[in-house]
């Protein structure tokens, strides 16, 4: 049946925004116990409200082999390689547990402010996905990236650069 993930995170300007995603599993799985509540939240994500967790979501391909979706999450303002640079986190749609972790390289870079499933970028068999960093040095500064990552592995298949500061 339906699942809904949701976050509340508070903007810049200081307002509380909530981001709510409802997905169904896709990949099979076996038969599970009837539920009483239909509205579930299997799992529940949490960080500090100023690193935007949940600012946006995308639901991956199983990714740990338990036969469920996993979901990406971006959370733009979160500390990855630099403060304030933004992550993007995949956790199991099974367990709740975080599988990875990609981290912006400079502070503000916004890595995680749009996440994707692309499908099968590097032909192995396993869907890959994408991260942007909107504000990212690509070829000029503040151009942004989009970095497209191995479903298989985390590893980068390819980045790319925009050449304009948006």
């Amino acid at each position: 049946g339906p699942h809904t993930l949701s976050a509340t995170v508070q903007a810049t300007s200081g307002a509380w925004i909530t981001t709510q995603v409802d997905f169904e599993v896709l990949s099979p799985s076996p038969p599970q116990p009837a539920v009483a509540a239909p509205d579930l939240l299997l799992n529940s994500f949490s960080a500090m409200s100023s690193t935007s967790l949940g600012f946006s979501v995308a639901l991956l391909a199983d990714l740990d082999g338990d036969q469920r979706a996993e979901l990406l999450v971006g959370e733009p303002h979160g500390d990855g390689a630099a403060p304030n640079s933004g992550r993007a986190r995949i956790f199991s749609g099974g367990t709740g547990l975080e599988l990875r972790v990609h981290g912006g390289l400079a502070t503000g870079d916004l890595f995680g402010a749009d996440v994707t499933a692309t499908g099968d970028v590097d032909g192995d068999g396993i869907d890959d996905y994408a991260v942007s960093a909107c504000k990212a040095a690509g070829s000029v500064p503040g151009g942004g990236t989009v970095t497209v990552f191995s479903g298989a592995a985390g590893l980068v298949i390819h980045t790319l650069m925009g050449d304009e500061a948006s």
